[in-house]
């Protein structure tokens, strides 16, 4: 009987346990509830939950773009007076952010005590600029407008004429951009010759010396449907410098073209073989088919 009363006794004790830990629990939740609804007002007001939007960790910009990107992004997404407990306070910065003409996209978005933000962003790269003939047949000035790989126009003010001497010209004639800085230009040609570009954009210090510009082609088109480009050289000794008939916009390829990446090879050889020779290239050259790639090898089609 002592022996089983002492097992009693300690079932009793567990089961007591197992009804009061709970609700000790219950109750503790209970009253942090309470005190949370009683205080949380003060505790967001608190100066250590206030944003300063000057103190915003940013993506920088590339060293050449001299532009105060946050000012401007405070300003327009009114982030002036932002308190990190704002529920909607990321959508905010991020629309910010996401609606300059630089920004690309916006990554990240992580918000620290005390109130501070940190956003990693993806910058738009220029590379090209599209030429828009004057009015005025007489005057061969010509405007031009910088854009991205998906022909997103960026803002003119913020490139040098020299620096934009760098970048590479698209011609596709008479053009219209129906969006402001930021947007797309609109322009189906314009878009397929920044497809170009874009390929070339991580040899184009080591061809621009040569090449200049990308233009619809001067030879018939390969298809009814997609337009065909070239890829002109500077002029030499006063005549008319390399032509190099490229063909459709790289992903728009035909079924007897040559992959992007096997014409920018040859395009490179034909560059570096001029330059040994000590002048600039001449004469044209079809890249438009997998026979006329081997046969530019050898002979351009005139010279």
């Amino acid at each position: 009987y002592e022996e089983g009363s002492w097992v009693d006794a300690f079932s009793g004790g567990a089961s007591r346990r197992v009804v009061l830990v709970p609700l000790i629990l219950i109750l503790f939740g209970f009253g942090v509830w309470f005190a949370w609804r009683k205080y949380s007002d003060t505790v967001w007001n608190h100066p250590a939950y206030a944003l300063d939007p000057a103190k915003i960790e940013y993506t920088q910009p590339p060293e050449w773009l001299k532009r105060d990107i946050l000012s401007e992004v405070i300003k327009f997404g009114s982030l002036e007076s932002k308190r990190i407990s704002d529920q909607n306070l990321t959508v905010q910065v991020r629309n910010a952010f996401a609606h300059h003409p630089w920004v690309k996209r916006v990554e990240r978005i992580r918000i620290h005590y005390p109130a501070s933000l940190e956003v990693l962003l993806q910058y738009r790269k220029p590379v090209a600029f599209v030429a828009l003939p004057d009015d005025d047949p007489t005057d061969d000035v010509a405007f031009i407008w910088p854009i991205d790989g998906e022909s997103t126009v960026l803002p003119p003010e913020d490139f040098t004429p020299e620096f934009a001497q760098t970048f590479p010209r698209i011609d596709v004639g008479a053009t219209v951009r129906t969006g402001a800085d930021g947007s797309p230009w609109g322009d189906e040609l314009v878009a397929d010759g920044a497809k170009i570009a874009e390929l070339l954009y991580e040899d184009w210090d080591s061809l621009r010396d040569v090449l200049y510009q990308i233009e619809q082609s001067s030879l018939p088109a390969s298809t009814s449907d997609r337009a065909d480009f070239d890829i002109v050289g500077r002029p030499s000794g006063g005549s008319r410098g390399l032509v190099v008939h490229w063909g459709c916009a790289p992903g728009k390829e035909q079924a007897f073209e040559p992959t992007a990446k096997a014409k920018l090879e040859k395009l490179k050889e034909l560059v570096n073989e001029a330059r040994l020779s000590g002048q600039l290239p001449y004469g044209e050259y079809d890249l438009r088919s997998v026979r006329a790639l081997q046969a530019a090898r050898h002979d351009p089609l005139t010279r």
